[in-house]
């Protein structure tokens, strides 16, 4: 199937951390973050709990993204919440087993840290070259929200009544 190429033996769990500073109150912008709608990138058309779905630990929601295109959604399960201190997700819509953790921390003068950790494990018997590229991947998608995730996270508490 990958023909000549070194295949990983055993599984491989690559990571991205970024952090950044939000101004807003600890509930604010926890708010913000949790609830799905924060525009973060204009390749998502639309996010949401699914039907029927907790908001909160073992709840799941959607994004549907464009791209080159093509229309893709992806589903997540919140694994773990604690309120206006963490969350992890896994996204049960991908192949690979993959997903983050969200801490938020009060650290004064109006202002929080939000910490992201992404993860993706790569299965045994892929491709070793998907290491790079996969790892590459995630550090931009992490290196993006960390700067673009204060400005939108605090027009939408603006916009709540801040």
């Amino acid at each position: 199937m990958f023909g000549s190429a070194r295949l990983l033996r055993r599984p491989e769990t690559l990571t991205a951390t970024s952090t950044c500073l939000v101004r807003g109150r600890l509930a604010q912008v926890w708010d913000a973050l949790v609830e799905p709608g924060t525009p973060l990138d204009e390749d998502v058309i639309e996010t949401g709990w699914m039907p029927g779905s907790p908001h909160g630990l073992g709840g799941r929601q959607y994004s549907v993204i464009r791209d080159d295109g093509k229309t893709i959604v992806t589903v997540l399960e919140v694994v773990e919440f604690v309120p206006q201190r963490k969350a992890s997700v896994v996204f049960v819509s991908s192949w690979l087993y993959s997903g983050y953790r969200v801490s938020v921390e009060d650290i004064g003068d109006g202002q929080c840290a939000v910490a992201h950790e992404f993860w993706l494990v790569l299965p045994a018997g892929v491709p070793a070259t998907w290491i790079d590229s996969h790892q590459a991947h995630l550090v931009k998608g992490a290196e993006q929200l960390s700067s673009r995730l204060p400005a939108a996270l605090e027009t939408d508490i603006a916009g709540s009544g801040g």
